[in-house]
Parts: C-alpha cells; structure tokens; sequence
C-alpha cells in the first residue's frame, strides 16, 4: 500500500516537472518567437534605410548631373554672347582703314600720258586688226620683232579681238631713257570658227626706250596668264 501511494506521488511529482518544463518550453518559445519577429522588423527597418538612402543617394546624383549640364550650356551661351558682342564691339570701334592708292593714280611721271596712249594704240590695232599700227610702237630692236608680226598675225586669223582694257599697274623710270611699266590686261576673244567667246587675263612688264624722240616698246616679260 505504501508502495503504491508513493509510485502516485512520483507520478504526480513526475506530471508537474513535466508540466513545468513544458511551460517553460512554451515560454522559451515565445521568447524566441519574439526575438525572431524583432530581428525581422529591425532587418526590415535596416533594409528600407537603406534603400531609402540608396534613392537619395541617386536623386542628388542626377540632379547634380542636371545642374552640371544646364550650368555648362549656360556658361557655353554666355561664352558665345561674348564672343559676338566682343566681334561687334570690335567691328563697332575699329577704325575704317583708307583705301590702298593705286600706283597708277598716284604716281603719275611726265611721260604716263604717253605711255597710256601706246597702250590704246595697241588696243585699237588689236581690234581692227592693222598690223601696221600695231608694229608702230615697236621698238625696232626689240627681240624677234618679225617673229612676233608673225604669231599676231596668226592670232588674228583664228581669232577676233571683240574687247581689250588695260590697268597700268604700276611705273617707274629707273633713268631718262627708259620707263618699266607693269601693266595688266583683260581681252575679250572670239573664235572665228566657233564663234565662242572667250575671256583671258594677261600680265605684262614692258621695257620702254626713249628712241628718237619718242617712247617705244623695248621688251616684253609675260607675267601670270589665266
């Protein structure tokens, strides 16, 4: 009989360690249970922090970028307004520069008058074609003078001469028989075959003697043609 009522008492001794490491288990549980759903809303917490701070992080970044940009176009149109308003300001103060003389109106020696009506004789031969007056104002020591009646009169009959003007350039009497002048001639051609036009650029320093009284061509050096 005791034997029995003590076997009771371990069992009932026995159900409540039971029930009390149970509860404490339970207890242990919800601690834990408690932990873990803290550590999760704290890890939560972290992770929108920081995702947080990832999209400020990118928001000042392009808006930096943006004010780089708009900064640089600015500064680039405002170096631009510069540049014109220096170009006009330079256009607008720098002086009005005087025109280059040329030689021909403001050298004038005794003998250009002269020098200026051979030239027209010339000219007037080459249009009408009068080989006479054309050879008038030749020297009669200037080189190949024959040779050259020749090449003009084959010039004139392949071509006619429709228009010629001249510029005297520039000139210069180096000593009292002899005058350098630099002269540059335009002349209209016509092909008598063809009948087609042509313009042609000559440029010339011609060598005049004073022979007999008179000024006459002495040589001729052909400059740029075109």
């Amino acid at each position: 009989m005791q034997t029995h009522q003590k076997d009771q008492e371990f069992l009932l001794s026995a159900q409540e360690t039971l029930a009390a490491e149970t509860q404490e288990m339970v207890q242990v549980s919800n601690r834990l249970h408690d932990n873990i759903v803290k550590a999760v809303r704290l890890m939560w917490r972290q992770l929108f922090l920081i995702w947080a701070l990832v999209i400020v992080l990118l928001v000042t970044y392009f808006l930096v970028l943006h004010n780089i940009s708009a900064t640089g176009h600015v500064a680039a149109s405002m170096e631009k307004a510069t540049d014109k308003a220096g170009a006009s300001a330079q256009i607008l103060v720098a002086p009005a520069l005087p025109p280059t003389p040329q030689v021909a109106q403001t050298i004038r020696l005794p003998e250009w008058e002269e020098i200026n009506g051979i030239l027209k004789q010339i000219r007037k031969a080459q249009i009408e074609k009068n080989i006479s007056q054309f050879l008038q104002v030749y020297s009669p020591t200037f080189p190949n003078l024959e040779r050259k009646k020749e090449s003009i009169l084959k010039i004139w009959q392949k071509y006619d001469y429709l228009d010629m003007s001249f510029a005297i350039e520039n000139i210069q009497k180096p000593d009292a028989h002899t005058i350098i002048a630099k002269v540059a001639w335009d002349i209209t051609l016509k092909d008598s075959s063809s009948k087609k036009k042509n313009t042609v650029k000559k440029d010339y320093t011609v060598y005049f003697s004073y022979i007999s009284g008179k000024w006459l061509i002495q040589n001729l050096l052909p400059g740029e043609k075109t």
